[in-house]
């Protein structure tokens, strides 16, 4: 009698799962995470368009300072020596886009020197406590890191100064800008 063994076959049954290619294979795991990740790429989108919308408007606000600063500019440079009217008229309308630059775009880079500016108009047209306001608005904007820079900026002094108020330009400044080493003379403080 002879037996036969049965030899099984030398071919693994293939099942769907070993024929995907590794692509094919991702894809067809990411479809259970298809909705997560749909979420993220809108989270990811949005973010950029919020982002985006902000540098576009912050973009918009700077060109409308340059704009009005150019104004004002020209309102400088373009009156007639000869005629006092013309002079002050151009005068308050500088000083006009200089407010308007500083109320409606102060987060501008042209803010601080629309201030800078405003005061010099200012003291031109001999509003003397508005220049110094504007002067000191400046100098708190621009934040100095010392009060040593700040006294440099003698203009605020001489403000202070011609207003006639007590003491030399530096004092007035110090005293005005709130220096705590600032000590009034005869006060008894050493």
């Amino acid at each position: 009698m002879t037996y036969r063994i049965k030899v099984p076959a030398k071919t693994l049954p293939v099942d769907e799962a070993h024929m995907l290619s590794w692509l094919d294979h991702t894809l067809h795991h990411s479809q259970s995470y298809r909705r997560p990740l749909l979420v993220g790429l809108g989270v990811v989108v949005l973010a950029a368009a919020v982002v985006g919308g902000v540098f576009y408007v912050d973009r918009q606000a700077a060109q409308k300072a340059q704009d009005l600063e150019h104004e004002a500019m020209r309102f400088l440079t373009a009156p007639s020596a000869n005629d006092p009217q013309k002079i002050d008229h151009a005068l308050k309308e500088a000083i006009a886009k200089y407010r308007q630059i500083v109320d409606q775009y102060p987060r501008t880079s042209t803010a601080p020197l629309a201030l800078y500016h405003l005061g010099n108009t200012l003291v031109q047209a001999n509003e003397l406590s508005g220049a110094i306001e504007a002067y000191q608005r400046f100098l708190y904007i621009i934040q100095f890191k010392s009060l040593d820079d700040r006294v440099s900026a003698t203009t605020p002094g001489l403000c202070v100064f011609a207003e006639g108020r007590q003491g030399s330009g530096s004092e007035g400044i110090h005293r005005d800008l709130g220096d705590p080493r600032y000590v009034e003379p005869g006060s008894g403080i050493i």
